[in-house]
């Protein structure tokens, strides 16, 4: 099991936080989470997604295509994946991997719990579109696996 982490503002100042680094089984429990309640009570949450997570952030894959299927230049690659990455970092996330292709980017980023995913992605939009609009204000969202290209595909399929 991954971090453990107080909740601030919590009602409850035992409450804990644990970050599985693997789903749990379907309606069980996974025998870390039992030896943690064991030793702190029914106080302890555990949240967990199929990409994992380390410490108490999760992991997430996110896809985000260009306006009208432009071609992205090597200036536009470096803004996007620049901007992402200072972006993530405010948030106390981290972007672990970021692919350009023709026209769309992918990232694999770790996000913090008190972060969403929504909010570093159109913040990281509007300020990559802030001096030149090159990406579409909409993305594609995965917390359980990376998708293979067939679901690349029908994603950006939709919006041609």
């Amino acid at each position: 099991m991954g971090k453990r982490q107080r909740i601030s503002g919590s009602s409850n100042p035992n409450l804990l936080i644990a970050v599985g680094e693997k789903p749990m089984a379907e309606g069980g429990q996974s025998d870390e989470l039992r030896r943690l309640q064991s030793v702190v009570g029914d106080d302890v949450v555990h949240i967990s997604c199929g990409l994992g997570g380390e410490g108490t952030r999760l992991r997430c894959w996110f896809l985000i295509s260009t306006l009208d299927d432009n071609t992205i230049t090597d200036s536009q690659a470096k803004l996007i994946e620049h901007t992402f990455i200072r972006i993530a970092k405010r948030m106390d996330s981290r972007i672990e991997h970021c692919e350009v292709k023709l026209n769309y980017v992918t990232f694999v980023a770790l996000m913090s719990l008190d972060s969403a995913v929504g909010e570093l992605i159109e913040r990281g939009i509007r300020k990559t579109n802030s001096s030149e609009e090159i990406l579409r204000f909409h993305y594609f969202v995965v917390n359980t696996h990376i998708p293979v290209q067939n679901e690349i595909d029908q994603y950006l399929n939709e919006w041609r």
